[in-house]
Order: structure tokens, then sequence, then C-alpha cells
């Protein structure tokens, strides 16, 4: 299953998303279709993403919706789409790299939040960052083992994580891409 990205909805039309397709077939709407811009209007996808042509929404679980979480899961299953693809929220990568620990601490509980939200929407995969600045390259080992943390608890779910990004702001880019795929021998087995 392929998962084609971008904010293409704002800039073409509905026709033009329909056309749109992966090199598998599927296609699964980003979330450039709701977020912010719109106040995270759920109303926006669960009232007018049946006439969006697709496989499947990627849902993006933004901040703004953790207090009202069950209403959220609620109406996107009442509406019948699919979301095979959850989102997690942005502020996941910013805090599994922290020099902080208390905050890898609340991280892996927002992390387990966005498993039981993917899991309750019947999504399969997780897309995370996981990285943030400043700190994401000043301690790789550490950001090794979180990240491994991250990946076990999704497996425990039943959900394969997946790296949006793993960008570093120094030029070991290519290094530190390199020592994720090898961290764990367990990683990329599915």
């Amino acid at each position: 299953m392929a998962v084609c990205r971008g904010y293409f909805v704002k800039k073409r039309t509905f026709s033009s998303v329909n056309r749109t397709r992966c090199q598998n077939g599927n296609l699964l709407l980003h979330r450039g279709f709701l977020g912010r811009v719109n106040g995270g209007n759920l109303r926006l996808l669960t009232e007018h993403g049946h006439h969006i042509q697709c496989d499947g929404f990627e849902f993006m679980l933004f901040p703004m919706w953790y207090e009202t979480l069950q209403d959220v899961i609620a109406a996107l299953r009442a509406s019948g789409l699919r979301f095979p693809v959850l989102h997690a929220d942005k502020s996941i990568g910013d805090a599994v790299s922290s020099a902080q620990e208390r905050d890898f601490g609340a991280c892996l509980n927002k992390w387990k939040i966005n498993q039981e939200t993917a899991c309750a929407l019947d999504a399969k995969k997780v897309v995370t960052h996981i990285w943030g600045v400043p700190d994401s390259d000043k301690y790789l080992e550490r950001l090794y083992d979180r990240v491994l943390r991250l990946w076990e608890t999704a497996q425990s779910y039943g959900l394969d994580m997946l790296s949006e990004t793993a960008a570093v702001s120094t030029a070991r880019r290519s290094t530190t891409s390199s020592n994720f795929c090898g961290a764990s021998p367990q990683w990329g087995s599915r």
C-alpha cells in the first residue's frame, strides 16, 4: 500500500485528485485536506470525504484533539471512511530527541495514545517524525534507543511504524540513517 503525500487537495479540484494514483494503484489522501488552517474541522472530512475517490485517508492526530479524542474517533468511524494510516502527533519527534528524560516519558505516554487511536481507526501503519531540533543529532545513541522503544511499542499494538523523517542538523545525515536501519535486526523485517 502506497501513501501519496502532499497538499494537492488545496491546489487541485476533486476531479483531478480522482485521477491521481500511486504506482501500485492505491491512493491515500494525506493530511493537507484537514488541519490548523481550517481549525481541524472534522466535518470537512466526514461529510465531504466520500466525494474523493481514494483508497483511504492518512489521518493526522493534532494536539487540539486530545481532549475530545473519543468523539473524534467516533465521528471518523461513523463516517464509513477508511484510515489505514495514522500520522502521529508531530510533537513526538521533538520529545523523542529531547535531552530531558521527563520529555521522553511524556512522549511515550503520547505515543501510546497515538497507537490506541490508530487501532481504534483500524489503521495498520503509523507515520511519525523520529527527530527534532535542536537535539536530534547531539545524542545519537540515546535517540536510537528511544526510537527502538517507539518501534517496539508500535509492534506491541500490531502496528508498523514508518518514519517520515530522520534528518539531523549536521553533515552526518547518511551515517545517521544507516545507523537507524542497523540499530535493530527486526527493523524492516515486515
